[in-house]
């Protein structure tokens, strides 16, 4: 399946899907990275506010995404056993375990420099380091 969405990748580079990402998990872990390593970690549950923030403004952006096979340095990441989600300056990279065929895909999204750093500040801001 991998070998077909390259493909057309290469045939189609500007190929926009929707997020297909259906289903969230209860709880994700929220970590910092800096020079490559972890320096800060909190987990955030579902029926926390800051959560459904984030929840609502990936939704809020569900149009535009791409398929991408891209290695991105991790920055901001949301992860779970199914969903991870990177927001690095002015793109979010969400990885996610396609329920199809069991393996992780990873999609892309540029945004403009407001959703990123409303993702973050909204996060950091919760969470005092």
């Amino acid at each position: 399946m991998s070998f077909i969405k390259v493909i057309l990748m290469m045939f189609f580079p500007f190929y926009r899907i929707e997020l297909p990402v259906t289903s969230w998990p209860n709880e994700l872990q929220y970590q910092i990275y800096e020079k490559g390593a972890i320096t800060y970690t909190k987990v955030i549950k579902e029926g926390d506010p800051h959560y459904q923030q984030l929840k609502e403004i990936i939704k809020k952006n569900k149009d535009g995404w791409k398929y991408d096979f891209i290695t991105y340095a991790p920055s901001h990441i949301f992860k779970s056993d199914d969903l991870n989600i990177n927001c690095s300056g002015k793109t979010i990279v969400i990885n996610f375990k396609s329920k199809s065929h069991d393996e992780w895909e990873q999609i892309s999204k540029g945004t403009d420099k407001d959703v990123c750093a409303t993702i973050m500040d909204r996060a950091e801001s919760y969470f005092e380091k």
